[in-house]
């Protein structure tokens, strides 16, 4: 039996309609115990509540646990040498033991190096626990700091690919990197550009309180501190049959695919590229391996056709380059830590133009430090005489090194444990919080298609980021609607996905429950105040602004964090431009009986069929009505079904608590085939258009609706359908009248979350 976190959702809102409280914790406690994950959210929350920090503590972490590699192994590598750290646990996170087992034995007779599984209740335990944390990429989304914690994100090298917000799905997939980093004490960075990176393509300036220290790769140091011979014993460890007495060309190319948790996974492009390198050098000289990106092995690791020159991604990488002699890449940031090396460097890039559509890259080709191969044939070319091929790139080469490896001096774990554990910060320490912007946390709710996102959409065209930084929270649920409408946000907005459930009691999320639904006043305020942490770390913000105009979660997170001012705002702006998008659309089908206006597309799993919501079309000999749900639709009903001209049709649209009674009414008044009940419709705005008269009860002149009736040149007509209301709109005015509003409401210094 699986419960999921909407499960226990249910459970509670079940109880609240019983009003029995202590049978929904009963109840929740219940379901939680069969359901690992709810059941460890729990204890993960019970450990950050009630468990001390272990003070000589240091958790590592690669790549989601997929072993002892990249930075956080060189930094424990060093630690776990100097004496002043003998007396601290040394903590692995790993996620498959089995991969793992050759390198978890090289410390089996060390007390003080502790292994545990990824994602179990240990692993929980200790994420709340150690004093220090160490990752390359980002914990869970559960994640959540808390005060006393050490967190040091190394991230994993330098990018040629466009990362984080600069990509086009940056938006959404940014999420859970952007809130580690917020929660982090500090960001390592080579350079001067990945700095830059930091800041701007990850959205740190501005918002970032802890510190970026400029002092080199941590994981670079392995290059200096690793003997040859020493990574031929590991390879051999893992199974790899390499000669000691051979040079070897390692393969080492990125992931490919459109999405990062389902790669490419094909071995024949592995396969060809070892036979062209096989058939293109002198293999009594030369030996080939293929050192597949991580994501990629992890998905081919059992497949079969995967021989001893495919390295696992155990195998810490840059332990791996101390021993290679030539290597060959494309877009990874791999090239970029072999730069020390001063060895030849080649680029196999058959599928250039097709990359540069679908991500970007920074840097143009031109300034890679090494020959370009567009196909086997060329790389042939260039493995046959490697010296020639690198001649006219040794400046390139040195240019490169000289900016992306500054600090790469096997010196590396060294100046952060300095700066970390005994206060000796420099100027390569550098902080980036501070720019004179106020600093404004909005939410718009899950950005659905409803009047909140279209409306934020259009107020998002007025937002002056100069004059203000602007992240915005988003509950995300995987809507593709929704994830389309985020990705058109303005580049200014840093997004931020609430993402996983809170990590909570059944007690905590039965109370939250109810004080949602008014059936009680007490406030689970350890609840919020651990999930702004989880969301926010310790970033600060000078306001929160609510645009759902609805208690919910956010408000009440709001409220628990410091010296912030919270308030509401419940603005109506006209997104314009959707209006004249729809209009010019074609969203009529004619058939021989009928006409039909096409309310939604929808794609379905088959990419070839696309299924679609239609309604009766507006019959344009008729006098067409357009009215949107609210309190005064029955009474509208009662009106219309009054008229003398019965040559007319209504629709209406939304949804709300009586419109299943509204369909009773219509049997009752006798109006179907006058009154068409269309829901939420994706795209109204041609219909209406389709329409002569919009109605617009006493009260309701400035809704959404009406405003968007306004600003398309409706005739508008007050709720007994015989008044016409006469007005002057212009759509610029409006919005830059409620973007007045809402600049007075940010400046205002009165306290206004009462």
């Amino acid at each position: 039996m699986k419960v999921t976190v909407n499960d226990l959702k249910k459970l509670a809102k079940k109880v609240i309609r019983r009003d029995t409280y202590s049978q929904a914790v009963r109840d929740a406690q219940e379901e939680a115990r069969y359901n690992l994950t709810e059941e460890l959210r729990e204890k993960y929350a019970d450990f950050y509540e009630n468990s001390p920090l272990k003070e000589n503590c240091i958790l590592y972490e690669a790549f989601g646990g997929r072993g002892m590699t990249c930075s956080p192994h060189a930094i424990f590598k060093y630690l776990l040498a100097q004496p002043e750290f003998q007396e601290y646990l040394h903590v692995w996170a790993i996620d498959d033991f089995s991969d793992n087992a050759p390198w978890m034995e090289l410390y089996k007779e060390k007390q003080n190096v502790k292994f545990i599984k990824f994602q179990s209740l240990e692993y929980r335990e200790y994420l709340a626990t150690a004093k220090y944390l160490v990752n390359n990429v980002s914990f869970p989304g559960y994640f959540t700091k808390r005060e006393g914690q050490v967190f040091i994100d190394t991230w994993h090298g330098i990018p040629l690919k466009t990362i984080g917000f600069d990509i086009p799905a940056g938006k959404i997939s940014a999420g859970n990197t952007v809130k580690n980093f917020l929660a982090a004490d500090y960001l390592i960075s080579p350079d001067v550009f990945m700095t830059e990176i930091y800041k701007n393509a990850f959205k740190m300036e501005g918002l970032f309180p802890g510190k970026l220290l400029e002092i080199g790769q941590p994981r670079n140091d392995s290059y200096f501190h690793t003997e040859r011979e020493a990574v031929f014993q590991k390879l051999q460890m893992a199974g790899i049959q390499a000669d000691p007495s051979r040079k070897l060309i390692l393969y080492a190319p990125t992931w490919k695919g459109s999405k990062y948790s389902s790669p490419d996974t094909s071995l024949d492009a592995y396969e060809k590229m070892i036979r062209t390198i096989e058939e293109n050098v002198d293999t009594s000289e030369y030996q080939v391996f293929v050192k597949p990106h991580q994501i990629v092995y992890y998905h081919i690791k059992n497949t079969q056709g995967v021989t001893g020159q495919y390295i696992p991604a155990t195998v810490d990488t840059n332990e791996l380059l101390r021993a290679t002699d030539v290597l060959i890449s494309d877009y990874s940031s791999i090239y970029f830590d072999y730069l020390v090396s001063g060895k030849p460097i080649l680029f196999f890039i058959p599928d250039l133009a097709n990359y540069l559509n679908y991500r970007g890259l920074y840097f143009g080709i031109d300034k890679l430090p090494g020959p370009i191969a567009e196909d086997y044939g060329q790389l042939g070319g260039y493995l046959r005489d490697l010296e020639k091929a690198m001649e006219p790139y040794r400046e390139v080469y040195d240019r490169e090194a000289k900016w992306a490896c500054p600090r790469d001096d096997g010196e590396v774990c060294r100046r952060l444990a300095d700066i970390v554990f005994h206060g000796k910060e420099g100027e390569d320490c550098i902080r980036c919080e501070e720019t004179g912007r106020p600093k404004v946390l909005m939410y718009a709710g899950d950005f659905s298609d409803n009047g909140t996102t279209r409306s934020f959409l259009a107020m998002a065209e007025y937002l002056d980021f100069q004059k203000y930084d602007i992240t915005l929270l988003i509950d995300g649920d995987g809507d593709e609607r929704a994830e389309g409408m985020i990705r058109s946000l303005p580049s200014g907005i840093r997004v931020l996905y609430r993402g996983q459930p809170f990590n909570g009691s059944p007690e905590e999320l039965a109370c939250h429950n109810r004080l949602m639904k008014g059936k009680t006043a007490e406030v689970p305020h350890a609840f919020y105040k651990r999930e702004a942490r989880r969301l926010f770390g310790e970033a600060a913000f000078d306001c929160a602004i609510d645009f759902t105009g609805k208690k919910n979660l956010f408000s009440m997170i709001a409220g628990e964090m410091k010296n912030i001012r919270f308030f509401t705002y419940k603005p109506y702006f006209v997104d314009e431009s959707r209006i004249q998008a729809e209009l010019k659309e074609q969203p009529v089908i004619v058939s021989q009986e009928e006409s039909y206006y096409i309310t939604d597309r929808l794609a379905g799993g088959n990419s070839s069929v696309i299924s679609i919501d239609a309604i009766p079309a507006p019959d344009m000999d008729k006098t067409n009505y357009f009215c949107m749900y609210s309190k005064a639709a029955e009474g509208i009903l009662n009106t219309f079904s009054s008229l003398t001209e019965k040559n007319t049709c209504l629709y209406v649209m939304g949804k709300g608590k009586a419109y299943e009674n509204l369909k009773k009414s219509i049997s009752r008044l006798h109006l179907e085939g006058r009154v068409f009940l269309i829901g939420w419709a994706a795209r109204p705005f041609a219909l209406m258009n389709m329409c002569q008269y919009f109605v617009c009860p006493e009260g309701e002149e400035e809704n959404a609706g009406a405003l968007s009736a306004k600003a398309m040149g409706m005739k508008l007509v007050g709720g007994d359908f015989r008044s016409e209301i006469s007005y002057r709109f212009d759509v610029k005015e409006w919005n830059r009248k409620q973007y007045e509003k809402l600049e007075k409401q940010i400046e205002d210094k009165r306290d206004l979350h009462e």
